[in-house]
């Protein structure tokens, strides 16, 4: 099995398992040694959601453009 084809087999077990968000080949960085991609990353829904959530849909209605800011 490919890394691609694991990683997304992963994502759909974790999706239909658990409530958030799967993200999957994700940039990030520290300071040093510098770029680093996740290949996986689940975003649980904490206390804030719903308003962080309420934020970006308001963004989207502001510049009018498909962005979903959370």
């Amino acid at each position: 099995m490919s890394e691609f084809a694991f990683e997304l087999e992963l994502c759909a077990h974790l999706e239909s398992r658990r409530e958030g968000i799967v993200a999957r080949q994700l940039g990030g960085s520290v300071a040093d040694p510098g770029g680093r991609i996740l290949d996986v990353l689940c975003v649980e829904p904490g206390s804030e959601f719903d308003d962080r959530v309420a934020l970006g849909v308001a963004h989207r209605r502001e510049v009018g453009r498909d962005l979903y800011v959370v």
